[in-house]
């Protein structure tokens, strides 16, 4: 049994578990994990070239959206004052990034 078989079969029977504990605790954070546990172990070269462009901009979103929050807080205020500006740039290229990625996504529909 060589490597990839031996992940393969890991693969499988893990998925099979995290489907049972899914429906054994009926649980809708389990099958969250769960897919979150897949979307892991997918081999890579099973995503196409658009799917990874999309994968890429959601979680680009999320970490905009979460930066956006933590400057709009009070921690915000209480972290260094040469750091505020630093997040706030960073803040602007990740948006522009986004909005290419999205550009790049409608392109390809």
């Amino acid at each position: 049994m060589n490597i990839r078989e031996v992940i393969l079969t890991f693969q499988v029977g893990f998925e099979l578990w995290i489907i049972y504990m899914a429906i054994v605790t009926n649980c809708p954070s389990s099958t969250i994990r769960f897919r979150n546990i897949i979307n892991f172990l997918k081999p890579k070269c099973m995503s196409t070239y658009k799917e990874r462009l999309i994968d890429e901009q959601a979680q680009l979103n999320q970490k905009v959206e979460k930066l956006e929050v933590f400057i709009l807080s009070e921690n915000f205020q209480k972290i260094e004052a040469v750091q505020k500006p630093l997040l706030k740039e960073q803040l602007i290229a990740m948006k522009n990034y986004n909005r290419i990625l999205i550009a790049r996504i409608a392109y390809l529909q």
